[in-house]
């Protein structure tokens, strides 16, 4: 089935497509390559986050019982919802959403598949969910 958009990390999307990190920020980057990827590139933003003492990232308290998937996929199906709701084009009816690109594949990790499917139903009104993105 051909796709409107593909989610990517910003890890893999930023240097290919442009766009810089945004804490908490989804961004919808579109793609001119002709690479054979949709041509709108959904990156979910990570957890906002300050720095300590010793220079590393600290998530801000108010996000840190907030799943990290949880956070990335409700923002980026957030915008995506903005986008089509603002008719932009092109219209967004089948985002593609591969793990291994977005960081999320490890077969030990029960939580994220988990998050991901909260933020999945929690964004698109898919039924009832734990509050924030909660771990399972």
């Amino acid at each position: 089935m051909p796709a409107d958009a593909v989610a990517v990390s910003g890890v893999f999307a930023f240097g290919r497509y442009g766009g810089r990190p945004k804490p908490g920020v989804a961004q919808i980057l579109r793609n001119h390559r002709d690479d054979g990827y949709p041509g709108l590139v959904v990156v979910p933003p990570s957890r906002p986050a300050t720095f300590g003492p010793d220079g590393t990232p600290i998530v801000l308290p108010e996000y840190a019982d907030v799943s990290p998937a949880y956070f990335g996929v409700s923002r980026a199906l957030a915008a995506l919802t903005t986008w089509n709701a603002e008719d932009r084009e092109p219209h967004v009816h089948v985002l593609l959403f591969p793990l291994t690109l977005l960081g999320m594949d490890s077969a030990d990790d029960a939580s994220t598949p988990h998050s991901v499917a909260a933020a999945v139903r929690d964004v698109l009104g898919l039924g009832a969910n734990r509050s924030k993105g909660e771990q399972a």
